[in-house]
């Protein structure tokens, strides 16, 4: 098991968990979404290659369009 600090929140998931397999827990919408580890933002091509460790602090955020 990993704690990371999820939007602000910390909270404990599975160990390994890419960010694909986090997001797609999180059921996010598969377009607009962009992830950011540490404070970097991390391409989606590489989500599936890209695992989660121990303290990570990961913003998920996605777009909202509206009037």
């Amino acid at each position: 098991m990993l704690e990371v600090v999820l939007n602000g929140e910390v909270v404990t998931i599975e160990a390994p968990t890419s960010i694909s397999k986090l997001v797609d827990e999180l059921k996010a919408p598969t377009n607009g979404v962009a992830v950011a580890v540490n404070r970097e933002i991390v391409p989606r091509s590489k989500w599936d290659t890209f695992f989660l460790s121990d303290q990570d602090a990961i913003e998920v955020v996605t777009i909202f369009q509206g009037g």
